[in-house]
């Protein structure tokens, strides 16, 4: 009986090292990764454009199912190439979100980056069909239980985490004229 229990623990541990070591595991730092929202926020100061939108759950259980975006996004000024974009994301970690984990400038072009890097953001939310020049022109833009598929096909690897997702955009030279929150989480990718 004296030996029957310290055999158990080892036979648990052995079994369940074989069966962790076959399984496929994951990167924990960083990788091919889908993204997800969680909340989306307007700055606090006032600007020409201002959103409220909420999407669905995100399902863990079913990763590559599409959140369902619904809201509105008020634009009283174009967006042009003439625009810079910039992006701040802030990284959530040991209970407190650390400012400027990753800082992303364009000085200008700024509808054509966002066209190229959130394409179907753009294209259901704005109601977007590629044109020449970049325009989202000013307008009342309204969601309705639409899907969408949060990529960045310019950032094929990202370190996984909670974001929190700031962009503001203006004319060179002057004050941002739109500032958006949201937050994100960032999440291995999962095989198919």
């Amino acid at each position: 009986m004296l030996f029957s229990k310290p055999f158990n623990v080892f036979f648990i541990l052995l079994a369940g090292s074989l069966i962790a070591g076959a399984a496929k595991q994951y990167n924990s730092f960083a990788g091919p990764w889908i993204a997800y929202t969680e909340k989306y926020f307007t700055c606090n100061e006032n600007y020409h454009w201002t959103w409220s939108l909420k999407s669905t759950h995100f399902n863990p259980a079913r990763p590559l199912d599409l959140q369902r975006l619904t809201g509105w996004v008020n634009a009283t000024t174009p967006m042009t190439d003439q625009t810079f974009v910039h992006v701040t994301m802030d990284l959530w970690s040991n209970n407190m979100w650390k400012q400027n984990a990753f800082v992303f400038k364009f000085p200008d072009h700024g509808c054509s980056v966002l066209v190229k890097n959130i394409p179907d953001f753009v294209r259901q939310v704005f109601n977007y069909k590629p044109r020449t020049p970049c325009l989202i022109p000013a307008a009342y833009y309204e969601v309705n239980d639409k899907p969408v598929e949060y990529v960045f096909p310019s950032v094929p690897t990202m370190v996984y985490g909670h974001y929190r997702f700031r962009l503001e955009s203006g004319y060179r030279g002057s004050t941002p004229e739109a500032c958006f929150i949201a937050e994100v989480r960032v999440v291995p990718k999962p095989v198919q």
